[in-house]
């Protein structure tokens, strides 16, 4: 949906229905901020806004707000929402401008939500219109772009609400008691941050499910089919698995928030599953006794980990000492966060045990 021209129009249908290919270049090219979407002129006031579509008609408000992406009507929610703040900060009315910018917050969680729909569309309208595709590159070329690329001003707004989190801090941490702003910056405060909380935590879910997606790309055969689904994904990688007896032999792990994934390599020749794994054995975390047998030093020689299951043991080596101590943490953390939340679901009370859970993702998530 490549969008060429934009325009304020009155009550007359006729004048909706104007033909202005040339007006909406003209437009196009004079925009000083490369999302289209937040291309609108200086001065909308109450007048109907409307969007000229490729095919270089103008078309009513109402059938724009029902053919448009959601993403799209955002960025129109989010850039006026920005001009309406801007005069109170620029003016000193910080408490007054940033509490009346707090009912407007959930737009930036609705963004967040769907950044990865909006990424997906992008790269889909540049692969399938060339008209669209030839207007981003021309945009992409301005100075403002400082060589960047129209995906990468993606997250733009939700940095943007990170700038906003630490200015209400900072304001409200450094207001007296005494002013009449305290109070308010106080309160906005507060309620930015849950809000940057929450996109955060949106942010991190899209980052886990493009993990999991890839993952479960890497494995084959039926045992892997669903195995994955709804975890958190933490990190992979190889390690040497040391037998009682014979030579160790390197395997692929993929942690997850409550389970450790033990994958071998399908052979290279292999007609339809090369370059995947097939999976050998899944690890709860929860029934995990971890030791480091040596490598506490740090030295040269790498180490040896222990991990103790109740129908197996599994001794993980690795000549990398660095990498070997980022693996002991990362088990270290699914393990403890995987035996607290057995511990509070089996003591706890119902509303306590759903709050205890949600503190164990927190800090899986923060790691």
């Amino acid at each position: 949906m490549g969008l060429v021209a934009l325009r304020h129009v009155g009550s007359s249908q006729t004048r909706a229905r104007t033909h202005v290919p040339c007006i909406g270049r003209r437009i196009l090219n004079r925009l000083p901020w490369p999302l289209f979407p937040l291309a609108l002129g200086e001065s909308c006031g109450q007048s109907m806004v409307c969007l000229t579509c490729s095919v270089g008609h103008l078309v009513p408000r109402e059938s724009v707000v029902s053919k448009c992406p959601h993403c799209v009507l955002l960025s129109f929610a989010l850039f006026f929402l920005k001009r309406e703040l801007l005069p109170y900060l620029e003016g000193g009315r910080w408490g007054q401008g940033l509490e009346g910018f707090c009912p407007h917050l959930e737009l930036y969680t609705q963004f967040a939500a769907n950044a990865e729909r909006s990424r997906t569309t992008l790269q889909e309208q540049l692969k399938k219109n060339k008209r669209f595709r030839r207007f981003v590159r021309l945009q992409e070329g301005r100075p403002e772009f400082g060589g960047l690329q129209l995906q990468d001003l993606l997250p733009l707004p939700l940095q943007r609400l990170q700038q906003y989190e630490n200015l209400a801090i900072a304001l409200a941490e450094n207001t007296g008691p005494n002013s009449p702003d305290h109070e308010q910056l106080t309160r906005a405060a507060r309620r930015i941050s849950d809000t940057a909380q929450r996109v955060h935590t949106i942010s991190q879910k899209q980052k886990n499910d493009q993990h999991l997606q890839r993952v479960q790309a890497l494995l084959s055969g039926r045992q892997a089919k669903g195995l994955i689904s709804g975890r958190w994904f933490l990190r992979q990688g190889w390690l040497l698995v040391v037998p009682p007896r014979g030579e160790p032999r390197p395997r692929m792990f993929f942690l997850f928030s409550d389970a450790l994934l033990m994958a071998k390599p399908r052979p290279p020749l292999h007609l339809l599953q090369s370059g995947t794994f097939a999976c050998q054995a899944l690890y709860p975390m929860a029934e995990c006794q971890l030791h480091r047998v040596f490598g506490h030093s740090g030295g040269p020689c790498g180490g040896l980990l222990s991990l103790s299951f109740p129908h197996e043991k599994l001794l993980l080596m690795s000549t990398d000492q660095e990498e070997l101590s980022h693996w002991y943490h990362s088990l270290t953390l699914a393990s403890s966060s995987q035996k607290n939340k057995r511990n509070l679901t089996n003591s706890s009370p119902g509303y306590l045990r759903d709050r205890s859970e949600s503190g164990v993702q927190r800090n899986l998530l923060q790691y």
